[in-house]
């Protein structure tokens, strides 16, 4: 997102709530925290915000409502697990996934162990447990990337870099 339209995002917020504070700190400070977000998907998740909050909207709340609002494609855990239910074939060679973080949620707690549960409950229970693990790191990694601490291949950017201090 750029600073015009994290500009725009302030000035919805304004007003929705008149007594908020307009500052270049305040631009650059969301800037840096949401600026990895897509404008549309900020609109609809600061939308949503403002219907559900009765207090100004900070940069965790939009980024709170895109995981529950599901703008940013990644199905929630319920929607995965049903995908599974469906797909599951332990004598398949390939299972075509939806989403990349189905596929690894699958692959931590085994097709095998899914397929051939007789407490499937328990594996229910597991593979929430690993595919929110999943959506929260891939989150926090947008969020590190949009705050520039790591680069897109995911190496950190903090500490000594090129010799210099």
């Amino acid at each position: 997102m750029t600073r015009d339209e994290v500009a725009q995002i302030l000035a919805l917020i304004k007003i929705a709530f008149p007594a908020s504070t307009e500052s270049r700190e305040k631009l650059d400070l969301w800037h840096a925290l949401i600026s990895d977000i897509p404008f549309a998907d900020a609109k609809k998740a600061l939308y949503y915000v403002l219907n559900t909050n009765k207090f100004e909207p900070r940069p965790a709340d939009i980024r709170g409502a895109i995981t529950k609002l599901e703008i940013s494609g990644v199905p929630t855990a319920e929607q995965a697990w049903g995908e599974v239910l469906r797909k599951a074939n332990i004598y398949a060679k390939h299972i075509e996934w939806s989403h990349p973080l189905i596929a690894e949620a699958v692959q931590i707690i085994g097709l095998r162990t899914i397929c051939e549960s007789e407490t499937i409950g328990v594996e229910r229970a597991h593979f929430f447990k690993a595919y929110e693990g999943l959506v929260a790191k891939r989150s926090q990694t947008g969020l590190m990337q949009g705050l520039g601490l790591i680069s897109s291949d995911g190496k950190l950017k903090l500490g000594v870099q090129g010799g210099q201090t």
